[in-house]
């Protein structure tokens, strides 16, 4: 059975299962931001931040969108089935999460941000990546429905 990996690391799956990986990580990774942009502050919600939080989500939904588009086509272009299990997501990727993460830790604990700023980006921007994650999902079933249906005509009567 051929085997790829580009980033070098192993731990060998299906490809198609990178994308319920993919998602799985965003999902996680959103909750968590999501967590935090609602446990920030007890001001509650004025319309005001309803409406600064629906323009973040929109914002990065836009792009992640984008993120997730690139990433499947990336995925399914692997030519072998089983593909290690770390590149569900590209090393620029990594790259992107890791900076992500730092400047979101910095924000919050580092710089004097106010409370409000973080309860409105990090609501908006947490639910965009659970957004994300179920339209990595979205993609697998779809993966899966066109493997099915092409070996299902494949079989001979």
């Amino acid at each position: 059975m051929k085997r790829e990996d580009p980033l070098g690391i192993g731990f060998f799956i299906p490809k198609r299962y990178l994308l319920i990986l993919a998602s799985f990580v965003m999902c996680v990774a959103g909750t968590m931001v999501l967590r935090a942009g609602l446990s920030s502050s007890a001001e509650g919600w004025p319309i005001s931040y309803i409406l600064i939080a629906g323009a973040v989500f929109v914002i990065f939904l836009l792009m992640f969108i984008n993120f997730v588009r690139k990433n499947c086509k990336r995925i399914m272009a692997f030519q072998a089935e089983q593909v290690g299990l770390f590149n569900f997501l590209s090393a620029r990727g990594y790259f992107t999460m890791v900076f992500m993460m730092s400047l979101g830790l910095w924000m919050r604990y580092v710089a004097n941000i106010p409370a409000s700023w973080i309860q409105t980006f990090y609501t908006g921007l947490g639910s965009a990546l659970i957004v994300a994650g179920i339209l990595f999902l979205v993609e697998y079933v779809k993966v899966s429905v066109s493997a099915r249906s092409k070996n299902e005509k494949t079989i001979p009567d």
